[in-house]
């Protein structure tokens, strides 16, 4: 398994590029600590994989690339996908 989250959606997504991680190392220690104690107090349990997980998130923002022209051009206004307001 790649060494982060950022490694395997590059894998997923055939990134050629190198890829490097900004985030802290406790930041991630303590996100992983949160998931502990909603499994262990909470009886929370992840209905897919980390893989699959990923591999959901990646096709749905793939399959909704206007929507994420969008947000990034800043046109985006905080509309929900597929509801007409």
């Amino acid at each position: 398994m790649p060494k982060t989250t950022l490694h395997y959606i590059g894998r997923r997504v055939a990134f050629p590029g190198s890829i490097a991680q900004s985030a802290a190392a406790g930041q991630i220690l303590r996100d992983d600590r949160r998931y502990a104690i909603a499994a262990t107090e909470l009886g929370w349990k992840p209905s897919a994989t980390f893989e699959d997980g990923i591999c959901d998130t990646v096709a749905w923002y793939l399959a909704n690339a206007a929507w994420v022209d969008r947000v990034q051009s800043g046109a985006y206004r905080r509309e929900r996908l597929g509801v007409n307001v």
